[in-house]
């Protein structure tokens, strides 16, 4: 393929829209292009080439999302077709009668013809490549060597992800499927040479890690010996960024030949996209973003209490010992600043209960995120749903400052006896899922039916633009925007606090926050909040979100104060797809409307975090209620609004209670 020559097909590149090239050249084609555009489907590729081996997809996926990060890293250039928007199942069709047969959306496909038709790139630069030589015959000259990862120590392939963001040099394993990838690269590309050997150089107990010039003791762990050598090589040379830190699921899965299968979330779901989706949903898309911005990958135990499924012969606490060093470097390196970590802590592989662990999936979320706010990081979670080519989106135009000027209804004045009822559209607090949301959720035929407050943390404009954008411009008069979720970014505020930080430093970081939050919300028209998630309800950081929220803010614990210096403060009640599915959330509305229509003259507030909701599953309750408790005295609002009606109640039950 190396062989062929380009001068004729580049004769005639720009006349035709989105050519199909069966063979590339190595040099002269896109890459010596600037404004070329390079399209890869992988899992046609894989289907021509007989590739069915999923370890050997694996190593391929490592290698070829490494390499769209670096080539990604300053303009868009190399685009995957790989994701599918797998919320159709988890969200659309959940629990209906076609969920085993309906079409599954072609996410990239779908997004890149959208941002065509945005004119963000035009159709005559694209070029179709259907081999894996032509793609990395196209980049041949950016890529400065290989890693070699160690498949029976799974954090050496984040070692080797990092190193592919430090020196741009791209991962290989030593054995997965036999090493097929590093014995055809040899073949094919000679010239490129293993730059650093992983394998073999970490073996714990009581041996000595010498590599690359760098000598130390073990600490026992295999596992945590890698991150001592990133530390030495990488972290303290800063040549990696103290801003970007990837939680991302390691080797591990690969160490033994059961684990993949065990590794699979939404096994019933998701059954009939075998690997496709099991890729997906363990983040084997995601690394091209962070390779891109020279991210720190971190996969460790959040608890120190106990050892983690993945290592359980190492001293208890020595993860946990481990990601505080990591995290102590990043904020000092920092200087406090606020950064940002993606991922998420994969529960159904490994650190839960599910694999012998004392603790449960949702309380192991908590003490992640606890962990990453104490060191000034704000969680851009990925949970269980992965994303590819976000270092290509994250060149696209983010939405200008002028289109952020959100229009909401006139605000309203309290009637009495009326029970309000916000449907706040959630949980939008990771990239992963907005980008499939947009897709899946948000194209629902029912939008635009009744008032919906869609909840979205500015920070996902870092790598998702195009969908805010996209949700943005098609918006309803009754799709409300301007809210986020959970914080700028998936933080938990309790942890802000000085004294009450779950790591080294207990610097307080509430004006930090204040500060750094102040600028995005400003630059995305955000004035609201649905919610914020922490352990404890104190003043301190109530105090700092009433100031952020002067309207009114929610939380996620029950019974929280009615109000923090003027702002009411309300309790959001959670409901998912399940709760669609069994009932639940139809029960739940039912008693509200039923109650509604009794003639209490009480106000009602019920603000209802609906997780993942669908418009037509809210409309569709919605409606039956409203044919069924016809004189019920509800009212669906807008967020602002409900906030100004809970703030007139407040008054007035403050006017009464002086009585």
């Amino acid at each position: 393929m190396k062989s062929v020559v380009w001068v004729l097909l580049c004769c005639c590149m720009l006349a035709i829209p989105s050519v199909v090239y069966p063979m590339m050249a190595t040099k002269g084609g896109p890459s010596a292009e600037p404004d070329r555009v390079v399209v890869f489907d992988v899992w046609n590729y894989f289907d021509s080439a007989g590739i069915n081996d999923v370890r050997q997809q694996a190593d391929i996926f490592y290698a070829l999302t490494s390499l769209q990060g670096i080539v990604n890293r300053e303009r868009p250039r190399l685009y995957l077709l790989a994701a599918l928007s797998l919320f159709d199942l988890e969200s659309k069709y959940r629990g209906t009668s076609v969920v085993e047969t309906v079409p599954v959306t072609d996410l990239d496909a779908f997004w890149l013809e959208w941002i065509q038709q945005k004119g963000w790139i035009r159709s005559d630069s694209i070029v179709r490549l259907n081999t894996l030589e032509d793609v990395f015959s196209c980049y041949e000259s950016e890529i400065k060597g290989l890693v070699l990862w160690d498949v029976s120590v799974g954090a050496t392939l984040n070692a080797a992800l990092m190193a592919a963001g430090a020196e741009d040099w791209l991962p290989v394993s030593d054995r997965l499927a036999d090493g097929t990838l590093g014995v055809w690269l040899k073949e094919k590309f000679p010239a490129l040479q293993v730059k650093l050997d992983l394998s073999g150089a970490f073996q714990g107990g009581a041996s000595t890690v010498s590599l690359d010039g760098i000598e130390f003791k073990s600490c026992g762990s295999a596992k945590n010996d890698v991150y001592r050598f990133v530390i030495e090589r990488f972290l303290k040379s800063e040549q990696l960024s103290a801003d970007w830190m990837w939680y991302n699921c390691d080797g591990y899965i690969w160490g033994a030949p059961e684990r993949w299968k065990t590794a699979a979330y939404g096994r019933e779901l998701y059954a009939r996209l075998g690997n496709r989706a099991q890729f997906q949903n363990n983040g084997l898309y995601n690394a091209d973003f962070w390779v891109s911005k020279r991210a720190v990958f971190v996969d460790l135990y959040p608890w120190g209490d106990s050892a983690p499924s993945d290592d359980p012969n190492q001293r208890v606490g020595e993860d946990l010992k481990t990601w505080n060093d990591i995290l102590q470097i990043s904020y000092e390196q920092r200087d406090g600043r606020f950064g940002v970590a993606g991922g998420f802590i994969s529960w159904w592989i490994k650190y839960t209960k599910a694999q012998g662990n004392p603790h449960d999936a949702v309380p192991g979320e908590w003490q992640f995120v606890q962990l990453l706010t104490s060191y000034n990081m704000l969680n851009d979670a990925d949970a269980a749903f992965g994303i590819a080519n976000a270092s290509f989106f994250q060149h696209m135009p983010k939405i200008a400052q002028a289109g952020c000027k959100w229009e909401y209804p006139p605000l309203r004045k309290l009637e009495p006896g009326t029970t309000y009822i916000a449907f706040m559209m959630m949980d939008y607090d990771g990239s992963a899922w907005l980008n499939q949301s947009a897709v899946s959720i948000y194209r629902d035929p029912a939008r635009g039916k009744i008032p919906l407050n869609w909840c979205i943390n500015p920070i996902l404009n870092f790598r998702v633009p195009h969908a805010f954008q996209y949700m943005a411009e098609n918006r309803t008069k009754l799709d409300f925007f301007g809210i986020e979720s959970d914080g700028t970014g998936y933080l938990s505020p309790y942890y802000l606090q000085a004294g009450k930080r779950a790591g080294r430093v207990q610097t307080d970081a509430l004006r930090a926050y204040e500060n750094f939050s102040e600028k995005l919300r400003e630059r995305y028209g955000i004035n609201y909040n649905a919610f914020y998630i922490t352990s404890a309800v104190d003043d301190p950081w109530l105090e700092m979100c009433a100031r952020l929220n002067p309207e009114g803010f929610g939380v996620h614990v029950s019974n929280p104060p009615l109000s923090v210096d003027g702002a009411p403060v309300v309790f959001l009640k959670p409901f998912s797809v399940a709760d669609v599915v069994g009932g639940r959330f139809a029960g739940a509305l039912e008693k509200v409307y039923r109650q509604a229509s009794d003639g209490r003259a009480a106000n009602h507030f019920e603000p209802l975090r609906c997780i993942l909701l669908t418009p037509t599953q809210i409309t569709t309750v919605v409606e039956e209620m409203e044919k069924k408790y016809p004189d019920a005295k509800v009212k669906i609002v807008d967020w602002p609004n409900f906030l100004h009606l809970r703030k007139q109640w407040l008054s007035l039950k403050g006017k009464n209670d002086d009585r």
